[in-house]
């Protein structure tokens, strides 16, 4: 912007020193200096709307159409093999606090990468059926939690009475927090979908004072950094508190729930499970699977199948052409007149074009010279359906899915092999069950510790204090298998591995779905009425005697 200077004012005008500078300037210059002045608050106006543009520009090309984010390798492309160094792709700042460069390196960004994942489950069904599809063998009909005394006191009968009554506690957590299921739906499946979507969960326990424990999920956004932190022995970064060079070791949470960042809640590390995919150990936060390359192919497959439907759906209403083999202008165009709905007029110049609504079974009519081509969906829909599968397998790469689980076609032979124990896609499920089983175990075993702390535990006619039940039982947690079972086959090597000491009611139990304790609270119950012989059967009637 061009500045005012002295040199711009007439030599009287200039001086400022006394009040003959003030008033020596002519009534011409005065009216010069004026024009001056608006002309320069119309250069400063022009300059601010411009920066203003600019910056409306730029939010918009973040968020319009597929480059909602920028990758760093098209910088690094646009660059060029020879000018790298400005970039300085491997600085040690890059990831110094928790950050993930090129992914993100602010909240904002992190931000940005949510929005977009969030849009496209909510819009695309390719992806929600994927989602789905993950959770159904990752989390399938939810996990077991069965409390079992160490190995080391497996035998001693006192911590099978301990592991008894910790059992109830852990029944009890899971049915008030709707874990398996509920009304309010699953937590372990809001779990594993928040995961996907925003490439992380947090799971806040409220530990209440009757002993029992509440969870609820803040939402990411919600976990951020605070103001005015001023601590030599700790750093804040992405709403993670750490101690100075340890990223990697949560020391406390800052949730937000007011309108400001100051408006939150100091969380220590045993109040929040933390969950994050694609993250490594020196990341602060994960982000979503459905970024990037995956976003980019969910999304053109949706528009591929909206694109293959419209164009067979409005092909689908013609029943036939009907070509007229002589005519002149005039009775062609009346023709089409008479099977239009009607004109479309431009008033600029008087002319219009002819327009009909697409009807069901209707005939269309074409004039001598005119020769009716059907359309690529028509003539070429096998490879637009084979592109369409080919943009689902790929979408689906990054977790080892088979082409059955993205594009709903369950081929027999597909399907059998995708779910053997060797397959790409099982190992990925059990992979990712033990990170899910992890988390779930940490928050529930955490709230059977507030309970026994706050109202102790009592069995084997004496009470236990938390030292003594952790030092001999833990929690197991099972997932459900996402093998292919024969249930013959099954029950029959239990018949063999059950003798062999190598297999037990309750895993047999779990593994099918059952309740073990529900089993044999059943079989006690059988006993009592039948003296377990079973019911007697039932005597045929008497036969008359044959005379």
């Amino acid at each position: 912007m061009d500045k005012l200077t002295d040199t711009d004012l007439p030599a009287d005008a200039s001086d400022s020193g006394g009040a003959a500078g003030r008033t020596s300037a002519t009534p011409a210059q005065l009216k010069a200096i004026r024009r001056q002045r608006r002309l320069l608050e119309e250069q400063i106006e022009v300059q601010r709307l411009t920066a203003i543009s600019r910056k409306i520009e730029g939010k918009r090309q973040l968020t319009e159409g597929l480059d909602w984010v920028q990758p760093w390798t098209d910088i690094v492309r646009q660059a060029g093999p020879n000018n790298l160094s400005p970039f300085a792709p491997a600085s040690r700042s890059h990831r110094k606090h928790g950050q993930y460069f090129p992914v993100y390196r602010t909240e904002y960004q992190l931000n940005l990468l949510r929005a977009a994942s969030r849009s496209l489950i909510a819009d695309n069904e390719f992806a929600q059926g994927v989602l789905t599809g993950l959770r159904g063998y990752v989390i399938g009909t939810g996990y077991t939690y069965r409390a079992t005394p160490k190995a080391t006191v497996e035998d001693d009968p006192v911590a099978s009475e301990v592991a008894k009554v910790v059992q109830r506690i852990v029944d009890e957590i899971v049915k008030q927090n709707d874990w398996a299921g509920g009304e309010l739906g699953a937590i372990e499946n809001e779990a594993f979908d928040r995961s996907f979507e925003d490439g992380e969960f947090f799971l806040r326990a409220f530990y209440q004072d009757d002993g029992w424990t509440q969870f609820r999920f803040p939402e990411p956004e919600q976990i951020t950094e605070p103001q005015n932190v001023n601590d030599n022995e700790h750093e804040w970064s992405f709403g993670i508190c750490t101690r100075k060079r340890d990223v990697q070791t949560a020391v406390g949470y800052w949730v937000v729930y007011g309108d400001t960042a100051a408006d939150g809640d100091l969380c220590e590390p045993n109040e929040i499970t933390h969950y994050r995919r694609k993250a490594k150990r020196n990341m602060k936060r994960g982000w979503p699977e459905f970024s990037f390359g995956v976003f980019d192919l969910f999304d053109l497959a949706k528009e591929l199948a909206a694109n293959l439907a419209a164009g067979a759906a409005e092909q689908a209403t013609i029943a036939s052409v009907m070509q007229t083999e002589t005519g002149t202008v005039d009775e062609i165009t009346a023709v089409n007149l008479g099977a239009s709905d009607g004109q479309i007029y431009d008033r600029t110049n008087g002319s219009g074009d002819l327009y009909r609504t697409a009807r069901r079974r209707e005939n269309q009519t074409i004039g001598a010279g005119q020769k009716y081509i059907e359309g690529p969906v028509a003539s070429n829909a096998q490879a637009h359906v084979a592109a369409l599968n080919a943009t689902l397998l790929a979408a689906g790469r990054p977790w080892q899915c088979p082409e059955w689980l993205t594009s709903g076609n369950a081929n027999g032979m597909n399907y059998a092999t995708s779910l053997t124990a060797e397959s790409p896609f099982v190992i990925w499920v059990k992979e990712q069950q033990k990170g899910y089983k992890a988390a779930f175990s940490r928050a529930i075993w955490g709230a059977v510790e507030h309970y026994v702390k706050t109202k102790s535990l009592r069995a084997a006619g004496r009470e236990f204090a938390w030292a003594e039940v952790s030092q001999f039982i833990e929690l197991v947690v099972e997932a459900p298998d996402p093998v292919t079972r024969d249930p013959l086959a099954e029950a029959q090597r239990f018949q063999i591995d059950m003798p062999m000491g190598v297999d037990s009611p309750q895993a047999y139990c779990e593994r099918n779905g059952r309740d073990y304790d529900r089993v044999q609270k059943d079989l006690e119950e059988h006993v009592l009425r039948t003296g377990g012989a079973g019911e007697p059967l039932p005597m045929p009637p008497d036969q008359p005697e044959t005379p």
